[in-house]
């Protein structure tokens, strides 16, 4: 298995990528019928693990697995095996992997950091430096406070390499405004009655933590805003940006002049972000977003209300659609624009970033 793997490497590269596409490309091959797939490409990921050139984590190794299985079963009518099953000579070694890696580098090493409101706030900050075009500058502001309010994966509201089907990113047709309890489409911007609404919504059609059920998103303004006019506050970073960008039916939530926002821009501003606040930018990414709110929630927050805000184990389509949609935006509000409960100086303490994981 090692030579095969060694003779893709030259024939195809080392990242995991292109093992990806040898797998995929030779299980499609008359020659390759009689291979046990999956068990090939959990060998293969195993043995990309194993490389510490290609630097795959076990946990991602196994997701790769999931995928592939799925898609052979898909592709293959008669192909028997259950989604999710693992050979068990696979779930020994991962299991042992898993164990070694937790070993070997603390939580507080390897986990994702989160961006709380203190974040986001200097982002906003490093936009202003850098972005001097008023339109552009506003649609990154707005999307860095939907990933933030809404609790969002890159993939639900911006393009990635995967190039996701449009009904998997936020689009524009299905976003409102509200004002006094009436909801104003964000294609339609002439009809907005002057301020800012309320609440700002949005629906998605798919979710992963919704058994792909989706469901709508909403985020409360701030209310200390009426008092201070540089209190941080979503719904108005959202406004300011949907004034500016005039949005056509059709057209995606977050696009700039006819393209959608990519992740690779707001990527590099949180990165920088990290970097001057003396965090490890390699465990700064797009999705360090949605675990902002959920980090500065109350211990005392029902468990619906974490669901509702995009947390894991998420309630089922139906229940995503009850129409207290607005009353959980309110209720989670204090915790979208709270600026005290997880400073910089409280997350770089915790997860000690500023130590080289890969030494």
């Amino acid at each position: 298995m090692l030579d095969i793997a060694d003779s893709s490497t030259r024939a195809y590269g080392t990242g995991w990528r292109k093992y990806i596409g040898f797998c995929l490309i030779h299980q499609l091959d008359p020659l390759y019928h009689g291979l046990p797939w999956p068990q090939v490409f959990e060998c293969f990921l195993l043995y990309c693990v194993c490389d510490a050139h290609l630097k795959i984590q076990p946990d991602t190794a196994n997701n790769y697995v999931s995928h592939v299985i799925k898609m052979v079963e898909r592709r293959k009518q008669d192909f028997v095996i259950r989604i999710g099953a693992r050979s068990p000579l696979y779930q020994g070694v991962l299991a042992a992997f898993l164990r070694a890696h937790a070993a070997k580098i603390p939580l507080r090493l390897r986990a994702r950091v989160p961006f709380t409101v203190p974040f986001v706030l200097w982002c906003n900050h490093y936009i202003t430096h850098h972005y001097p075009e008023p339109l552009f500058a506003a649609l990154l502001r707005a999307a860095l406070a939907a990933g933030h309010a809404f609790s969002l994966r890159p993939g639900e509201y911006l393009l990635s390499s995967h190039r996701y089907a449009p009904n998997r990113i936020l689009q524009a047709e299905t976003t409102y405004g509200w004002f006094d309890g009436k909801p104003y489409a964000a294609t339609a911007m002439n009809t907005w009655p002057t301020g800012n609404p309320t609440h700002i919504t949005s629906v998605l059609d798919v979710r992963k933590n919704s058994t792909d059920q989706g469901g709508p998103v909403a985020v409360a303004a701030n209310p200390y805003r009426a008092h201070n006019a540089q209190a941080f506050c979503c719904v108005h970073l959202i406004t300011l940006y949907l004034r500016l960008a005039n949005l056509q039916p059709g057209s995606e939530l977050f696009s700039y002049r006819g393209e959608h926002l990519g992740t690779k821009e707001i990527s590099t501003i949180m990165k920088a972000c990290a970097e001057h606040h003396d965090l490890d930018p390699d465990r700064v990414v797009p999705a360090c977003l949605r675990k902002g709110v959920l980090t500065q929630m109350d211990l005392n927050t029902p468990q619906i209300q974490r669901q509702l805000q995009g947390g894991w184990r998420s309630t089922a389509g139906e229940t995503n659609y009850w129409c207290r949609l607005l009353q959980v935006a309110d209720a989670n509000q204090a915790a979208v624009h709270n600026a005290g409960t997880a400073t910089i100086e409280v997350i770089r303490n915790i997860f000690s970033a500023t130590h080289d994981i890969h030494a």
